[in-house]
């Protein structure tokens, strides 16, 4: 269905572009704006905050047809592991036993709890969660352009 929804983006682009009325122009990337303002303020809300800088990270952009939400890469680095990364920690200590041995074993709080979810727990899901919404804002606005241009 995304593949349906973007080709139908990309035609009323198009038709946008041939038509060469500006005013439209800036309305449909005006609401690709909104939609995309949508899902980042959605994924903001899912992000715990410590220090807020990840929810920060979070932006939303257009460029041309295409409205992209994504994460500032400077700001923080830790974002990737927070919204795709497990919650074993990556570093094996070896430490002495009861008994006088050695045993080897994973530390930290949530030691051997397995693997981090595949779709991640903020951008993904939030865009799950409003898809109908920026559908439902892309068809108004596409349905507002065309009205228009048919009156005239």
């Amino acid at each position: 269905m995304a593949d349906v929804i973007r080709a139908d983006i990309r035609e009323a682009q198009k038709i946008l572009k041939q038509l060469g009325d500006l005013e439209e122009q800036r309305e449909f990337t005006a609401a690709l704006a909104w939609a995309a303002d949508k899902v980042a303020l959605d994924a903001k809300r899912r992000v715990p905050v410590r220090t807020g800088r990840a929810r920060r990270a979070i932006k939303s952009s257009v460029r041309g047809a295409t409205a992209e939400v994504y994460v500032n890469k400077k700001n923080p680095i830790y974002y990737g592991w927070l919204d795709f990364g497990s919650r074993t920690p990556s570093r094996v200590v070896r430490r002495r036993n009861g008994a006088g041995g050695l045993e080897t074993g994973r530390t930290g709080p949530w030691a051997n709890s397995g693997k981090g979810p595949p779709n991640g727990r903020f951008l993904y899901p939030a865009l799950e969660a409003q898809r109908e919404g920026v559908n439902q804002i892309m068809r108004d606005a596409i349905d507002r352009i065309t009205e228009r241009w048919a009156n005239g």
